[in-house]
């Protein structure tokens, strides 16, 4: 049977063995135990052969060969979405093969390296206008991906929320900002702007 990651075979032979070896691609013959498992990752890609020879009580040793291919797999890509949840920048992706390695890059800044998906940005380690995020990631076969993203971060526009009381000599106006305010001015009908 091959896997995503394992060959593995068991067969079981018609008279018990008092041995049992296995050669793999005409390597030498190492004692062995059935089921008979290699990861794939240790093999490369195109066909091999198994060679079981065992040897019964009576000393005859029978020999089995099995034929099998480990496919190439398909080049690494990945399906990604990103989101925003309000206070973070949040970037799922979906490989088609197992990851070896995920790192990130925002803007000029230091690659991150070790992480896994999603991958989550605070929204204040970003720069005003545009953010380039490239997220590199490696499959355990060697193939690598690059994804390359665009993130547009603009502030919110100003939103003031004022309330006023005259209290007979003055007018009294109060605003509430949603922005930290860099500069306030005020003109009173066609008057000069204070």
């Amino acid at each position: 049977l091959v896997s995503s990651d394992e060959f593995s075979l068991d067969c079981t032979p018609k008279d018990q063995t008092t041995s049992t070896k296995c050669s793999l691609d005409g390597g030498p013959q190492t004692a062995c135990t059935l089921p008979y498992n290699i990861s794939l990752t240790s093999l490369t890609f195109g066909e091999h052969t198994l060679t079981i020879s065992y040897t019964d009580r009576n000393g005859t040793t029978q020999r089995v060969v099995i034929s099998f291919t480990v496919p190439v797999p398909a080049p690494l890509e990945l399906d990604c979405t990103s989101k925003s949840n309000g206070t973070h920048f949040v970037v799922s992706c979906q490989p088609n093969n197992q990851l070896q390695t995920v790192s990130y890059q925002l803007n000029s800044a230091a690659a991150v390296n070790g992480v896994e998906f999603p991958i989550s940005i605070p929204l204040n380690e970003l720069s005003d206008g545009n953010n380039l995020l490239v997220i590199s990631a490696t499959d355990i076969y060697g193939s690598s991906a690059i994804v390359t993203l665009t993130i547009h971060d603009s502030p919110d526009p100003l939103v003031l929320s004022c309330s006023y009381v005259n209290n007979g000599s003055h007018l009294i106006v109060n605003c509430q900002s949603n922005n930290q305010l860099q500069t306030v001015s005020y003109r009173l009908n066609s008057g000069a702007v204070v």
